[in-house]
C-alpha cells in the first residue's frame, strides 16, 4: 500500500513538474532570507538567554533573583537572632528575683498551759518584678517567629524560580545558536 502512495506522488509530480520546479526555485530564492531572519532570530534568542541567566555585564535577571533570595536569607537570619536575643533578654528578666521584707506576728503558745504570745516577725520572699516584661518579650519572640516564616517560604520560592531562570536561559542560548547554524546552513545551499 506505501508502494502505491509513492507510486502515486511519482506520477503527480511529474505530471506538475512545472509548478514543482517553480515551487524549489522560489524556495532556492528564498532560502538567503529565510536563512538570514533564522540567524536575527537566533542572535536574538542567545541574547535573551544572556539577559536572564546573567552572562552578561548586568548580571541579568537570574543574579538579581539571586540576589533578593540572598537579602531574604539575611533577613530570615536576622529575625533568628533577634528571637534569640530577646530570649536570653526574657530569660535573665525573668530570674531577676528581689528580695521581699515583711513584717508581722507570729503566735507561739507557751508551754504548761500558760497561753501563747505574738512574737514580732520579719517574713523574707523573693519576688520577680519583671516576670511581667519578660512575659511580653516571650510574645514578641512569637511573633518575630511567625514572620520567619512566610520569608523561609520567599526565600525558597525565590530560589527555585533562580535555578528556572538559569536552566531557561541555558534553554534559549542553545536553542538560538541551532537557530543561527540552521540559518547559516540554509543561506549556504542557496550559494
Amino acid at each position: 500500500m506505501a508502494r502505491k502512495g509513492i507510486v502515486g506522488l511519482a506520477q503527480w509530480v511529474f505530471a506538475n513538474a512545472d509548478r514543482v520546479l517553480r515551487l524549489l526555485q522560489g524556495l532556492v530564492e528564498r532560502l538567503p532570507e529565510i536563512g538570514g531572519t533564522m540567524e536575527k532570530a537566533g542572535a536574538a534568542l542567545v541574547s535573551a538567554g544572556a539577559a536572564l541567566g546573567g552572562k552578561d555585564a548586568a548580571g541579568g535577571a537570574k543574579g538579581e533573583v539571586e540576589r533578593i533570595r540572598a537579602l531574604l536569607e539575611r533577613y530570615e537570619t536576622a529575625l533568628d537572632e533577634a528571637a534569640a536575643d530577646l530570649r536570653s533578654a526574657s530569660a535573665s528578666l525573668g530570674a531577676i528575683k528581689i528580695p521581699s521584707l515583711s513584717a508581722g506576728e507570729r503566735n507561739v503558745p507557751l508551754p504548761a498551759r500558760l497561753g501563747s504570745i505574738n512574737i514580732p516577725s520579719v517574713i523574707f520572699s523573693d519576688q520577680t518584678p519583671l516576670q511581667g516584661v519578660a512575659d511580653i518579650i516571650n510574645r514578641q519572640i512569637t511573633h518575630l517567629e511567625a514572620l520567619g516564616q512566610p520569608l523561609r517560604g520567599a526565600r525558597d520560592g525565590i530560589g527555585n524560580l533562580g535555578e528556572m531562570l538559569g536552566g531557561t536561559a541555558a534553554e534559549l542560548g542553545d536553542v538560538g545558536r541551532l537557530l543561527q547554524t540552521s540559518g547559516s546552513e540554509l543561506k549556504a545551499l542557496a550559494g
